[in-house]
């Protein structure tokens, strides 16, 4: 299945958001910043995926898992389950 962009940015958001008020704003989005592919405006917000958004959000998720652990893991959980198509896709 094919994640669909506009989607995978909206997960995308929701999960530097949530990332933001657990690690601060400047941390949440220079992990996102370091995903070459993931362009994001000067507010941190992801605009644009220049590849497959599904790595993208596998990438990201993996950023963070690696700065503070599974439990970041089962946070970003919560958040796909509303993204179910993504979800699936990842799974």
């Amino acid at each position: 299945m094919t994640i669909n962009e506009t989607q995978a940015l909206e997960l995308i958001n929701k999960i530097i958001e949530k990332q933001a008020i657990i690690l601060g704003p400047k941390i949440a989005t220079g992990k996102a910043q370091n995903i070459k592919v993931l362009s994001l405006s000067k507010t941190g917000l992801a605009i644009r995926i220049t590849s497959d958004p599904k790595q993208v959000i596998e990438d990201l998720v993996d950023a963070y898992v690696h700065l503070s652990g599974e439990i970041i893991r089962n946070s970003i959980n919560v958040l796909m389950s509303n993204f179910p198509d993504i979800k699936k896709s990842l799974n």
